[in-house]
């Protein structure tokens, strides 16, 4: 399972990055300081199910993800949709990344498995 994480550096995205990996799930790290374009094709690209963000970020994210969206900061969790949740599963993908190629301006995708699973 993808999770789009777009906070700001912190202590609080190492753990929810460590979180997500614990539970078997994959990261997709969103800059919050990109432009609201380049942000808005990432999350278009990798489409994922859950979006770990700030109440201050709000703003700088697609109206279309405001339902996936969960609020780090945000004191009240027990509103979260957590029975759509799957249940953990063993994935080969710790991180997904959405790059664009400089020299032709097209956009590719870059994954990689968790570092216990490398030879």
């Amino acid at each position: 399972m993808l999770v789009g994480v777009c906070v700001d550096r912190s202590p609080l995205m190492v753990i929810a990055l460590l979180a997500i990996l614990r539970a078997g799930g994959a990261y997709v790290p969103i800059d919050p300081k990109h432009p609201d374009d380049r942000i808005g094709l990432i999350l278009k690209d990798a489409d994922p199910r859950v979006l770990l963000s700030e109440t201050g970020l709000r703003h700088k994210l697609d109206p279309a993800y405001q339902e996936k969206m969960l609020c780090l900061d945000d004191e009240d969790l027990t509103g979260a949709p957590l029975d759509e949740v799957p249940a953990p599963v063993k994935s080969d993908l710790a991180y997904f990344l959405t790059a664009k190629n400089e020299s032709t301006k097209t956009p590719f995708r870059w994954a990689d498995s968790p570092p216990d699973e490398q030879n």
